[in-house]
C-alpha cells in the first residue's frame, strides 16, 4: 500500500498541475516494519512539498489527500490515513519597492559582470522562514542571496560539466564556502542595504 501510494503520489506534479510552474513533490523519508518476514500493521510517510503559487500548492495539497484516501480504499485499509502537517513555511515574494531600492545601492556598490552582481537570479524552491520577519510586523522585504564557491573552482567545474558534483550546496557535508571574499560581500551587503535607507532619514 505504502508502495504503490507513493508511485501514485508522483503523478501529481507530472498530470495535475501546470507545468509553467515548478512544483516539487517529495516523498523523503519511508517506514514501515523492522522484520523481513513480518507485514507491518502501519507505515509512515514524510512528503515535502514546494510550490511557486499559492494556488497551485492548494490544489497540490488537494490532490495529496484525495491519493492517499484512495490508495488506502483501494488496499482495504482498516482505517484512513492519518496526515499530520509538520513544517511548514510562508511564501517569500521580495517587495517591488524595497528591491528596486536595494538594486540602485547594491548595483552602485558592487562591480557587475560574470562573477559580480545580477540582477537575474532564478527563482528558488528552496524552504525558507525569511517571509515571517516582515508578514510579522506587516513591513515590506526583499530576500537576496550571494555565492560562496571560489570562481576558479565553479569555472572549472562548468568546463568539465561537473557542478552538480563538484560545487556542494548549502546543506552539504562537504559545503566550505570561500572565506574571502564571500564574508566581505555579505557584510558589505548588509550594510549598504541599511544604509539604503537610514542614510536617508527613511528608516521604517
Amino acid at each position: 500500500m505504502a508502495a504503490s501510494t507513493i508511485l501514485r503520489l508522483q503523478t501529481i506534479v507530472s498530470r495535475e498541475l501546470d507545468a509553467s510552474t515548478p512544483t516539487v513533490l517529495t516523498v523523503s523519508s519511508i517506514h514501515a516494519g523492522d522484520a523481513e518476514n513480518i507485514i507491518p500493521a502501519s507505515a509512515t510517510l514524510k512528503l515535502n512539498l514546494r510550490t511557486l503559487d499559492a494556488s497551485l500548492r492548494t490544489q497540490a495539497l488537494g490532490a495529496i489527500e484525495r491519493v492517499l484516501a484512495a490508495e488506502a480504499r483501494a488496499s482495504d485499509a482498516p482505517a484512513p490515513p492519518t496526515i499530520t502537517p509538520t513544517s511548514t513555511f510562508p511564501f517569500t515574494v521580495n517587495d517591488g519597492a524595497a528591491t528596486a531600492t536595494l538594486e540602485a545601492a547594491f548595483g552602485a556598490h558592487f562591480e557587475p559582470g560574470e562573477h559580480g552582481y545580477a540582477t537575474d537570479a532564478p527563482r528558488l524552491s528552496g524552504s525558507e522562514d525569511f517571509g515571517v520577519l516582515a508578514s510579522a510586523v506587516r513591513r515590506p522585504s526583499s530576500f537576496w542571496i550571494y555565492g560562496g564557491t571560489d570562481p576558479g573552482a565553479w569555472d572549472e567545474a562548468e568546463r568539465k560539466g561537473s557542478v552538480r558534483e563538484d560545487v556542494p550546496i548549502n546543506h552539504s557535508a562537504w559545503f566550505a564556502p570561500a572565506v574571502m571574499p564571500t564574508l566581505r560581500v555579505a557584510v558589505d551587503a548588509y550594510a549598504i542595504a541599511a544604509l539604503a535607507w537610514l542614510a536617508k532619514g527613511e528608516g521604517k
